[in-house]
């Protein structure tokens, strides 16, 4: 059986638990309510709020920049060849290859 980190009817550590003033979700989600305001917005007045905890701040940025600056994805690089034939290539040396096959016009 595991060791228990507190023993029943001792008092709590000092500093331990949600610090004051710290919003949860129903006080954002309230927030929004009252202001009937964009999330991003919401999102920024939380990010540059210096009383909300370091963590909520750093989420907030993380879902600020979604808004600014789109996620990165992989994308299908397609060739037509000269003869027309679609071809797909799976690395650049396959594609180098085949550029220096062709000779010159």
């Amino acid at each position: 059986m595991p060791k228990q980190l507190f023993q029943p009817g001792t008092p709590k550590p000092p500093n331990s638990g949600r610090k004051k003033g710290t919003g949860n979700k129903a006080t954002i989600a309230a927030r929004v309510a009252e202001r009937n305001a964009d999330p991003a917005d919401v999102l920024i007045d939380l990010y540059s709020d210096p009383k909300e905890d370091s963590g909520i701040r750093l989420r907030a940025a993380a879902e600020i920049l979604q808004y600014i600056h789109p996620k990165k994805r992989s994308i299908e690089q397609r060739f037509v060849d000269g003869e027309g034939n679609d071809r797909e290539w799976l690395d650049l040396a396959s594609v180098r290859a085949y550029m220096q096959a062709i000779p010159d016009a």
